[in-house]
């Protein structure tokens, strides 16, 4: 039993080391590119409405129109989900910089956004 959990634990920390691999290597692209990315925000591990969505490197990088860090941004996520309606600009300055995941994401869709360093 402990070999079991043993090995599911390393396969965990595995895939963390590959998701972080991926986004700091994104991030050094992307950086020399000068498109605004920055992965030290609050707006990981969170809820997000995705906004503009630029396929990047086998992932992602999108622009949030709103995350559920504080109450406006569960009101606005709640408000889409209820009437479709997309806010017209971010509630939130953090938000503005581009946020990477390395899974496909479309523009209208609900995702949550892995944290930046999985445990």
């Amino acid at each position: 039993m402990r070999d079991l959990l043993q090995y599911f634990n390393t396969k965990k920390k595995n895939s963390a080391g590959v998701l972080q691999n991926w986004r700091n290597w994104a991030y050094r692209i992307l950086f020399r590119r000068h498109v605004v990315i920055e992965p030290t925000i609050c707006a990981y591990d969170k809820d997000h409405l995705v906004g503009r969505v630029q396929p990047f490197g086998g992932g992602s990088i999108f622009w949030s129109q709103a995350c559920n860090g504080c109450q406006l941004g569960e009101l606005l996520i709640g408000y889409y989900k209820t009437f479709k309606k997309v806010p017209q600009s971010s509630h939130c300055a953090l938000l503005l910089s581009g946020l990477l995941t390395k899974d496909q994401v479309k523009p209208g869709q609900v995702y949550h956004l892995p944290a930046r360093y999985l445990e």
